[in-house]
């Protein structure tokens, strides 16, 4: 009986869990064929990460990969409960129950995709390092620091373990796309300077 019980505080808690993130939306602030609203509480029966419920990222750098800065796309603070699930390799969540909040332009996007990372470091001693100059790079060797460059052909680079963010812009200065990882010594490797390109991870001197 006491196994149960916990078993069913267990399952209580879990879905009484929020999560904060951002979530991303065509020009008509639809998603996949569900229409949101700012302001308003959504709810289906289940949620499955890739498969049902609801879908935002805690990162909100990661929302760029599923709704790019084209087309009028638009983005929202949002709070994801009920049943919560995660599957993959982003920040990607899953959830039964969300509340769409205030939406944000590019720039708030960028600051908010700058402070979760800034989170995620600030427990230790960190360096940081940011450029907006056009080609040029930014470069960390300490441990848990960022390394920033949001400039026309910027590059980054960094230790194994630390944080990258970069900005694709096209030849008129529009960005295109953000991207931030953590240099993992394999699909980033340490002390190269990447840049963003296609939307996607490239070393800069290989253009």
């Amino acid at each position: 009986m006491a196994k149960l019980f916990s078993n069913l505080k267990n399952k209580k808690l879990h879905k009484m869990k929020k999560v904060n993130g951002f979530k991303g939306f065509d020009k008509n602030l639809s998603c996949r064929g569900k229409q949101y609203e700012l302001g308003k509480e959504f709810k289906e029966e289940t949620a499955e990460a890739c498969e049902s419920g609801m879908h935002f990222c805690e990162n909100p750098f990661d929302v760029l990969q599923y709704y790019p800065l084209c087309e009028g796309n638009r983005y929202a603070e949002v709070c994801g409960y009920g049943i919560i699930s995660r599957k993959g390799h982003d920040t990607k969540v899953s959830s039964s129950e969300l509340k769409i909040g205030v939406e944000l332009d590019l720039k708030g996007l960028i600051l908010s995709g700058v402070k979760f990372i800034f989170e995620k470091t600030k427990k230790s001693k960190n360096v940081t390092t940011a450029t907006t100059g056009d080609r040029a790079n930014a470069a960390t060797t300490g441990e848990k620091s960022i390394s920033a460059s949001l400039g026309y052909m910027g590059g980054v680079s960094s230790i194994k373990g630390n944080w990258i963010i970069c900005a694709e812009r096209d030849k008129d200065g529009n960005i295109l796309c953000v991207l931030s990882s953590i240099v993992d010594g394999i699909k980033l490797k340490e002390n190269i300077v990447y840049t963003v390109k296609n939307g996607r991870w490239v070393e800069k001197e290989k253009q």
